[in-house]
Order: C-alpha cells, then structure tokens, then sequence
C-alpha cells in the first residue's frame, strides 16, 4: 500500500522551512547588527526588517495554504491511515502459534441459514453484504479462531481496499469506559495506538464513517459471574446501538464475542441491523491439516509411528461418525495449536514425548495436560533464554520461572478485571507497560517516593560543594516540591500517557511563533547582564543563549504519544522508549539551563556543573513520568523479571502471548484462566 502525498502538503513544508529560515536570519542579524564584521555595515536594521517582514508574510501564506490543504486533503489522511493499519497488521502475529504460517482454516454458518455450509472466506462473505447490512457478529466457541477469523478478515479487506470503502482496524473492547459514548472513546483509542496523527483526524473519519471497527472482546468486559443487568458488554452494547450512527443508517462495524455469553446478552438486547455468523468447530479434514502443517508425515507419505495411532483418531469423518474421545477435544484451533506444540521440537526432530499417551487419557483431562506442558515446550523451543534467570542456572528450571511469572501477572489481571481508577478502567487481558502501576492499590504511593527522594539526593549530593549554593538550592527544593503537590491535586494524576520528542512541532504556526517570539526575547535579554551586573564574558552570553534556546525547544517539541507521526511506534515497548528518550533530553536541557544562570551569577563555567548535579536527575523524573511510574511498580512488586518488558517480548517470540495494539495480551483466554487458577509448577527460587 502506497501513500501519496499532494502538491499542497510539499509546499507547505517548503514555505515553513523558507519562512522560518527568513525570521531566524531578520532576528540574527538585528541582534549582531554592532558586533563583528556586520559592525557599520549601511542600513543593517532596514535590511533585517525587511527580511523579518518576508518570512512573517511566508508564514502567514503557510497558514493559509495548511488551512486549505486539511479542507480538501481527506482522500490523504484516509490514505494514511490504511497504510499504518496495514503496517500494524503485517508486524503482529496473525497465527495461534509460530508452526501456523499465520494462516489457519476456518468455517463457519450465517445466523439465517444455519444448515447451509457457506464456502466463501469471511472477508468475501462480508464484501457480499447490502451497503446497509454491514454489520457483522463473529460468534465461537472458546478457541475457535475468532481473533485469528478477524484477522484475515481485516487483511482481506485492506488488500482489496479503495478510497471509497472503509479501513477495517481491530480494537479490543476490554479497556471500554462505558460512560464514554462510543465515538469518543474509539477516537481515543486510534489515538493512543498512533494510527492516526491526532484526534481531530480520527473523530473526522468517523464522522464520515471511513473506520470499519472490528471489536474484539465483548465478552470479556465482564467477570464470569457478573449479573447480566450490571454487564459492561450489555452498556457497551446499547451504547454502540444509541451512539454509532451514520447519515442514512448504523454504521458498519464487527463485533467478535463468545456464543454462549452473545446468546445471554441477546436476551436483553441485541445489536440492530446485524448479520450474525457462527464459526464452526474443526471437522477431520481440518484436524489432520494442522498436523500436516508441522510435517508429521515420512516421506513416502506416511504419518510418523508415534503419530500414527494419533492420525487414526482424528480421521473421524470416512465412516461419516461424529468425533469421539481425542478427536472431540481437539476440534479447535487452539487445542490443535497446544498439541503440536507440545509434542513436537521447534526444529522438526524427534518428539519430546509420544503423543500417543492422550489415547489412554480420560478426555476430561486432556486440556490440563495439555497446558501444562505448553510453558516448557515453548520454553524449550527457544534457543535464547528468558531474560530474568541467571546464566549459572541449569535450563531445567527455566519453565517454572516461566510459569510463575506469567501466573503473578494472570492474577493480577484477574484481580483487577474491571477495576475503576480515576477515568481509566483495567483491563482483564491487555497488559500495557505504561499502565501497570493501575494494578496497585495505592499505585501513586511509589510515584511520589521516587518524585521527592530526586531532588531531596540532588541537593544534598551538590550542598557538599558550597556553602553559597544553600539558598538556591533549598529554593529549588521548595519549588519542586510544591509542584509536585499541586499536580497530585490537580486530578491528572491518573491521566498520565507518555510523552515524546517531536522535532517538527516546532514547524507548527502556532508554536513557530511562540517559539520565535521567546527566541528573540531571549536574545534580547542576554545582553543586558554587560548593563546590569557589569560583566564583560561574551562566551558566557553566547553559551546561555544556547542552553536557554535548548531548553525551550525541548518544552515546545514535548507531547504526548497519541500525537506524533504514527509510524514512529508499532511496538508496545516504544512509548516508553520514546519518554526515555525525552527525559535524557529534558535533563540535558534543563542542567544547561540552569547551569547557564549559575555560571552568570558566579562568572564561572562551574555553574554548569552545580546545574547539572541541581536539576539533572529531577529534570528526567519530572519529564518521564510514564517511565517513573513503570518503575515504581517494578519496586513495589516482587516476584517478576526485573527487565519485564524484555520478557514479555520474549514470551510473545516463544507463542506463550500475543500483541493486540499497545498491549501484550496471552495467547488464549483458556492459558491465561490456568495459570491464575494457580496450575502451574511452584519457581524453584519460591517467589512464586
């Protein structure tokens, strides 16, 4: 998928760059007119006037033409958007397992004819459907393809995607604040997941109902034994019905939800104008597919002698019988993904064990087992280790540390399903690094100890250096501290999304001003130390003008995630990597700064040093609050991997959990019920 950009869009970007080029060389050379080789130059301020009033009168013919371009430029931002989406989609895995080829067979039957076999892929079947009938609900049985049958339903679309279709974009619904209408809380959603550049772009599609939203986990909104007159899917139903709306009808959608909780919930109420569809469990063709997709076959076409007996018991359908034993445990996807899994090595070779154990297994117990050596077989099929054990440990025990991790944070999921903490609700599936902290009962407890124990250490650390520095440095304490508390108070404490640097903000009409205004005023100001405190250091001047510039360049390209260039994050570990980033810069800037007015008031270049042991290490807690917040929960919660990100990066690697957005969720609800219910094996080292 390619994105064209227009002939407005270039231009704008050549007349900012031209304009800001012009009043950056007028404020220069008004302020250089006396020095240097400049220094009684005829005409110097008529000539940077004049060059100033250029680049003011390019920048208002930039705004003007920014202006025109977002009124005709909705072919573009669509365009945009369905080249993210599909980048999105190609980087997640599509597959139940890493031996699937992210490409797994389903079947299913429409609501209006369930007798009738329909030979269409979901995706064609969909595109045959009345312009008025596109709504569409997904229903399955637990493990039976439903995420992966959206999936392919997604890519099928946006392969065959035009201008004048809707872009198919999967959300999960688990994180819903029903109190929010549904197109607020969806614009909120593409936002945070960087598919599009900002909200004003994503509420003008829907407005034009350019988003065909897949809505996956509706029946995971709710606890199992939540009353169905108290059901968040049963809010988010009615709200979708009330809210979701176009012009001359329901807009489209597609909502993926369970068919026994869908059959509950209809009983209430039930989606309007939609076409329902059933997906079918796996008969004997498909069964005997999956083995032959992991190779299980000799060359001569026989199947492998521990195999074998296996084969015979799902080969259900010749004599025209219904599965029995094994065969109607493994009618879905995901018990058919935990099987080859489990018995076969990552490399093809010899069987761990022989899978024809299951055979002399009584049925009911078929699916524990099963899952209980799903941990270690995708343990073992990794040649890299789990980050978090030490290299002396013997591999042995790696799978039990495997399990007991994952089982912490299957309860804490199961905990905390649900939960309200300021506007955010927790979500009984996703795990997003920059929301864990939500899992904590007091959660800003740690937040503020690690905010007041930085500047509290930086004080103290610099006072040892002099005794002239106690009452700036108290001052500065102060200072902090007050803030702090006030934006505790100010009831954003909740509302924290991380942040980043984006350079071309400063492009931005808006900002461009401010920023070219305080610029000047800086530049302006600089000087005025010969005049007033009697100083003769131009290095000194030149070297604070550039650390007080830095420092307002840093605040003015500040902003949260859900603002910059979509492309930049498609990973859930990036938005934290990204406010990282921002806080080095920030503490960088920020000790220059006041490196920059310690070195005025003493004359020395030493004021950088004071500046950078004063504010360095407040500077980054204070700009990396997301991280700050990651790592509090980090401290006040034992019994994980100190470097959790990279193990659930490892663990999505090893098919133990999947990525949907910006959050890590596990591969199938069924593993994740296991592992809280507390099956898996005790941690050697006991902290599980």
């Amino acid at each position: 998928m390619t994105v064209t950009v227009d002939g407005d869009a270039y231009r704008g970007v050549f007349w900012k760059v031209l304009s800001f080029g012009l009043l950056v060389a007028g404020i220069a050379l008004w302020f250089l007119r006396d020095s240097g080789p400049l220094r009684g130059t005829p005409r110097m301020d008529l000539i940077a006037v004049l060059i100033s009033l250029m680049g003011t009168a390019l920048a208002a013919y930039t705004i003007l033409l920014t202006r025109s371009s977002d009124q005709s430029d909705h072919a573009r931002r669509l365009r945009d958007f369905a080249d993210q989406v599909d980048r999105v989609l190609k980087k997640s895995a599509q597959g139940y397992f890493p031996k699937s080829g992210n490409s797994i067979s389903v079947e299913f039957r429409s609501a209006a004819a369930p007798g009738t076999a329909i030979s269409q892929t979901l995706g064609e079947y969909y595109e045959s459907l009345p312009n008025d009938r596109r709504r569409l609900i997904v229903l399955g049985d637990a493990g039976s393809g439903k995420t992966v049958a959206v999936t392919q339903l997604a890519d099928h679309l946006l392969g065959n995607w035009s201008e004048r279709q809707p872009v198919p974009v999967i959300v999960s619904m688990t994180n819903w604040n029903t109190d929010q209408h549904f197109p607020d809380w969806l614009a909120g959603e593409l936002t945070d997941r960087r598919l599009v550049p900002s909200r004003a772009v994503a509420e003008e599609l829907l407005e034009r109902c350019s988003i065909l939203p897949i809505l996956d986990g509706l029946d995971e909104m709710d606890a199992p034994d939540t009353p169905v007159r108290e059901s968040r899917a049963l809010a988010a139903m009615r709200r979708i019905n009330e809210d979701y709306n176009s012009t001359v009808g329901k807009a489209p959608l597609v909502v993926v939800c369970r068919r026994e909780r869908y059959g509950t919930l209809s009983r209430k109420l039930r989606l309007t104008n939609a076409t329902t569809v059933t997906l079918q469990p796996l008969d004997s063709r498909r069964q005997l597919q999956f083995l032959e997709a992991v190779e299980l076959r000799e060359p001569t076409g026989q199947w492998l002698p521990e195999w074998r007996r296996v084969a015979e018991a799902l080969d259900w359908g010749r004599d025209g019988s219904g599965p029995r034993g094994l065969a109607r445990v493994l009618r879905t996807p995901w018990r058919m993904a935990l099987l080859t899994t489990v018995y076969t090595e990552a490399d093809g070779y010899e069987p761990v064990r022989s899978p024809q154990e299951l055979l002399s297994m009584p049925t009911h117990a078929v699916p524990d087992h099963l899952l209980g050596l799903y941990t270690r077989a995708a343990t073992d099929s990794r040649k890299r280790r789990p980050p978090g054990v030490h290299f002396w440990e013997s591999r042995e025990g790696d799978a039990a540390k495997v399990e007991a991790w994952l089982s912490k944070l299957a309860l804490y999921l199961r905990e905390n399903d649900g939960r309200r903490v300021g506007e955010h609700v927790v979500s009984g599936t996703d795990l997003v690094l920059h929301r864990l902290w939500l899992f904590e009962k007091k959660p800003l407890t740690p937040d503020a100890v690690l905010w007041m124990l930085t500047p509290m250490f930086s004080i103290s650390a610099t006072s040892r250096f002099g005794s002239r520095l106690s009452d700036t440095t108290y001052g500065l304490l102060t200072v902090l501290l007050t803030v702090q508390l006030g934006y505790f108070l100010s009831g954003g404490a909740y509302g924290v999304m991380p942040r980043r640097l984006e350079w071309r903000r400063l492009m931005e009409p808006g900002v461009r001003f401010f920023f070219l205004c305080a610029c000047g005023g800086i530049l302006a100001a600089v000087p005025l130390r010969e005049h007033i405190m009697g100083g003769k250091r131009l290095d000194l001047d030149v070297a604070t003008a550039v650390s007080y510039v830095l420092l307002l360049a840093v605040l003015c390209a500040s902003r949260p995630v859900t603002e910059y260039p979509q492309s930049a994050i498609v990973h859930p570990r990036d938005p934290l990597r990204a406010e990282f980033r921002l806080g080095l810069a920030t503490m960088l800037a920020g000790s220059l700064a006041l490196g920059a007015f310690l070195s005025q008031v003493f004359q020395s270049w030493w004021g950088y040093g004071y500046g950078a042991g004063i504010v360095g290490a407040p500077a980054f807690v204070f700009a990396a609050r997301g991280c700050r917040r990651f790592l509090g929960f980090r401290l006040n919660t034992p019994g994980l991997p100190w470097r959790l990100a990279l193990f659930l990066h490892w663990c999505t690697e090893a098919g133990l959990l999947r990525v949907q957005g910006l959050a890590y969720q596990f591969r199938h609800r069924e593993l994740q019920d296991w592992l809280a219910a507390g099956h898996s094996r005790p941690d050697p080292d006991g902290s599980n």
